[in-house]
């Protein structure tokens, strides 16, 4: 499903921003708008089980399910009045659920720019080609650890030379294609007890393996 050309933002969207802008310096207790930034979560479940993830601490007490593209459509024709953000993801895995590129689309034919945020153990080349073709604005990778053993210690259940490659081949697909979005980052957790020397060790080693591929 392939989202036609975005809108440009509104004046309306300006004067908002402004405005809030100016409530948020003025400590304004009480808000005359909406929100800016709409959170939706396409599902509460995940494929890892990350040790600093509050997610799977949430499995016993909350029902682990799906959004519908109803129910996702619902909201986004009640909030793109005010509404310029949306941000696709939460505590799950948002690839987990097949309608997330109609959802990408959906809202970016509502004028809403779209961001994703994944540990892209998912994101093979159908994946890639049905997020690009979607309108997706902003994507980041959760990738943490330019080793393998560092990356199994945050990512358990990750396997990291495919998750590598996949992301790599995200990033080799949207310069195939000629799209200049989304912008594409990769994030690196850094652990408290790590040094000057690992913390450099573990950015340059990012830096190696997604250089050269139109990561941003």
């Amino acid at each position: 499903m392939a989202a036609p050309g975005r809108l440009p933002m509104p004046q309306s969207h300006l004067l908002r921003l402004a405005r809030a802008g100016y409530e948020y310096l003025t400590r304004r207790t009480t808000l005359r708008g909406g929100p800016l930034r709409l959170w939706v979560e396409p599902t509460n479940t995940c494929n890892l089980k990350c040790p600093m993830c509050r997610t799977p601490l949430l499995a016993e007490s909350v029902p682990k399910g799906l959004m519908s593209i109803d129910t996702f459509t619902q909201v986004i024709e009640k909030t793109k009045p005010y509404v310029r953000e949306v941000f696709l993801f939460l505590g799950g895995e948002p690839l987990l659920n097949k309608r997330l590129p109609e959802m990408v689309a959906i809202a970016s034919a509502a004028g809403m720019r779209t961001k994703l945020h994944t540990n892209a153990t998912l994101m093979d080349e159908t994946w890639s080609r049905k997020l690009l073709d979607a309108g997706l604005d902003f994507i980041s990778f959760s990738f943490d650890g330019c080793d393998e053993a560092t990356y199994k210690e945050f990512r358990v259940g990750g396997d990291f030379a495919r998750t590598c490659a996949n992301v790599r081949r995200f990033a080799e697909l949207k310069r195939e294609m000629g799209k200049k979005e989304p912008v594409t980052v990769v994030q690196l957790i850094e652990r408290p007890d790590w040094d000057a020397a690992e913390r450099r060790r573990q950015r340059d080693g990012i830096r190696q393996l997604f250089g050269g591929v139109g990561i941003n």
